[in-house]
C-alpha cells in the first residue's frame, strides 16, 4: 500500500521545474545589455526626436 492521494491505474501530471528560471536568466541578460548600451558615450547624446523620427523611418520601410 502507498501513501500516495492516488488511485491505481488514475493518469496524473508531474511538472519538473528547472532550478534556474530561463526567463529570469533572459530578463538579467537584456537589462545587462541596456546598461552597457545606454554607458556608451554616442549613445547618451540621441534626442527623443531623433528616436521618433528613426522609429518612423522604420515605420515607413526606410
Amino acid at each position: 500500500m502507498s501513501d500516495l492521494p492516488f488511485q491505481v491505474g488514475q493518469r496524473v501530471e508531474i511538472i519538473i521545474l528547472a532550478e534556474d528560471n530561463p526567463r529570469a536568466v533572459l530578463s538579467k541578460k537584456l537589462r545587462d545589455l541596456f546598461d552597457k548600451t545606454q554607458s556608451l558615450s554616442n549613445v547618451v547624446n540621441i534626442t527623443e526626436a531623433e528616436i521618433s523620427a528613426e522609429i518612423e523611418a522604420y515605420r515607413r520601410g526606410e
